[in-house]
């Protein structure tokens, strides 16, 4: 009999639009290199990764241009936020938790709160995809701000696709939590930036994550998130996937404050441009595996 074709899988972390920035300049560049990742079997998006994911699985990804800042932001006068910094403790505290979603339950209840532009503003970030049908290979995730459970949206899920875009990449404080099935849902960053282990049973799995992976001695919140994506990873490569993971380089670090500053609309054309630039040291490490046993 003939083996089945191996599986493929793409996963993308979250990062706000400075990541989202990042991650397009790193794909377009290896698409142009005919490193192919849009074919993926699966692709897995988280937050701003989400926004990227679906845009290379519906095929209307821009290679050639820097992202634009949607309108959303600035009517609502959007300014930087230390958003992700806050969010940290309390991440890191569900990830070590028995009953994580519980500490969930505490950012989605903040998320409810906040004082942010309306679910409809929220929603023109993603105009570009009024009218289209779920794909066959995304999946976006986020969480519910009421019960604090994980929701991996697909075209099986009985979810508009934009509203379920919409609901992976509400960052609790910035933006509203988004209405499904009459329960309020935020970013599925606040599970995990990375949610790698959504990908199982796949063959081949490739992991950009927008934040680095790297774990100090200070024992910090986000050394304990990354080791909780670390694990994820590991947790892929024990049920026997293959798995690349691509980090940012030292210069997005540098220009992020080390990720700390990725809210700030005025470095999106610089991400771009250094997402660019690290492709060129991943593309034949990643085009090695991606095209293993495959004719594409």
């Amino acid at each position: 009999m003939e083996k089945e074709k191996p599986t493929r899988a793409l996963v993308l972390g979250g990062g706000g639009q400075v990541g989202k920035a990042w991650l397009s300049g790193l794909i377009s560049q290896l698409i142009e290199d005919d490193v192919q990742l849009q074919n993926a079997d699966v692709i897995i998006g988280t937050s701003a990764g989400s926004q990227m994911g679906i845009e290379l699985a519906l095929g209307i990804f821009d290679i050639k241009n820097i992202p634009a800042v949607p309108t959303a932001y600035t009517d609502f006068n959007y300014t930087p936020s230390d958003a992700f910094t806050q969010l940290y403790p309390l991440m890191a505290k569900a990830a070590v938790s028995s009953d994580p979603e519980s500490i969930r339950k505490i950012i989605g209840k903040s998320a409810l709160e906040a004082n942010t532009m309306t679910e409809k503003q929220a929603l023109q970030r993603i105009d570009n995809l009024d009218g289209y049908a779920w794909p066959k290979n995304f999946k976006a995730t986020a969480v519910s701000a009421t019960t604090g459970i994980f929701s991996l949206w697909d075209k099986d899920s009985e979810v508009e696709l934009k509203i379920g875009v919409a609901s992976s990449r509400a960052l609790p404080g910035i933006f509203p939590p988004v209405t499904i099935n009459g329960d309020r849902y935020v970013d599925g960053g606040v599970r995990s930036m990375i949610n790698a282990d959504a990908a199982v049973g796949n063959d081949s799995v490739i992991v950009i994550s927008c934040f680095s992976l790297d774990i100090s001695a200070d024992n910090t919140p986000q050394d304990i998130l990354n080791q909780g994506l670390l694990a994820e990873i590991e947790f892929l490569r024990k049920n026997g996937s293959k798995v690349k993971v691509i980090t940012p380089s030292a210069e997005f670090l540098t220009l992020t404050k080390n990720g700390t500053d990725m809210l700030n609309l005025s470095l999106i054309p610089e991400a771009w441009q250094i997402g660019r630039t690290q492709a060129n040291t991943e593309k034949d490490d990643i085009a090695g595996e991606w095209f293993k046993n495959n004719n594409q």
